[in-house]
């Protein structure tokens, strides 16, 4: 294993991180502002589902996502709408269940579920993003202060020190007269 697949892990970690940050922000902006500014109206569930995704072998799992398929009006229209949610939500929704929706009265299509029964929320995609963040820190000043110890283990001769890497082969012979490279009078064994 080369040294540089741990700094490029460490890079994307880190710019997993940053991404992650980005999103997380601008989920927190949304939520903020339907929460400051959004209209509430009471909404009825009227089915929820779940859904697999991902492979289906025995060495990864299946992403789950879960949905509450709301009833609610908008200016006084009804309408219906199918929001992620929690699994916790939808156990706790069944069909009949009143809940809150918030959404933007200038643009309706911006919506979301009130009282935290959201599947994503920015706070913790934030909070992950940091910790990317961070651990990609973490990985790259761990190379960095074993180089030369992880060098030795995985035989990355890139990873030594320049000030301690082997002299170059000037392509003379030793000096030494017992070394076997010694073109001279000595017999060798």
């Amino acid at each position: 294993m080369s040294l540089k697949w741990g700094y490029l892990a460490a890079f994307v970690l880190c710019l997993g991180g940053i991404v992650g940050f980005i999103v997380g922000l601008t989920q927190h902006q949304t939520e903020s502002a339907l929460n400051a500014h959004g209209v509430r109206v009471p909404g009825v569930v009227r089915y929820g589902r779940s859904s697999s995704s991902g492979s289906t072998s025995q060495n990864q799992s299946q992403q789950q996502s879960f949905f509450l398929d709301v009833a609610y009006k908008v200016n006084g229209q009804p309408t219906e709408r199918w929001f992620e949610c929690t699994l916790m939500a939808l156990d706790t929704h069944p069909q009949g269940s009143a809940v809150t929706v918030l959404y933007d009265p200038s643009d309706p299509a911006n919506a979301m579920l009130g009282d935290n029964l959201n599947s994503e929320s920015s706070g913790w995609t934030l909070y992950g993003s940091i910790l990317a963040f961070i651990g990609g820190i973490l990985l790259a000043l761990y190379i960095k202060l074993n180089s030369r110890q992880l060098a030795d283990e995985y035989g990355d001769s890139s990873a030594a020190p320049p000030d301690q890497a082997p002299p170059p082969d000037t392509g003379h012979w030793s000096n030494d007269p017992l070394s076997e490279e010694n073109p001279g009078d000595i017999p060798t064994k």
